[in-house]
């Protein structure tokens, strides 16, 4: 081979190489994107579920020993 041989090889697997690099980037950037999406969603669920939804802890309202039952007056 001769050096301008080499050149376009070396050429060519400069390109394949960052051809790689760059779809890497996009398949990190989607994933991202997909987790991100992920989130807001079950943040946006969090937010719409009704006070009436059992809990971790009994689904007790400890409010109430402040300012007392609900529905009190």
């Amino acid at each position: 081979m001769t050096s301008a041989d080499n050149e376009v090889v070396d050429a060519r697997t400069a390109m394949k190489t960052k051809k790689v690099a760059k779809l890497r980037s996009e398949r990190a950037t989607q994933l991202q994107l997909h987790v991100d999406a992920a989130l807001i969603g079950d943040v946006a669920m969090l937010r719409r579920a009704p006070l009436s939804i059992a809990t971790t802890s009994g689904g007790v309202d400890h409010r109430q020993r402040h300012y007392g039952p609900r529905g009190a007056t």
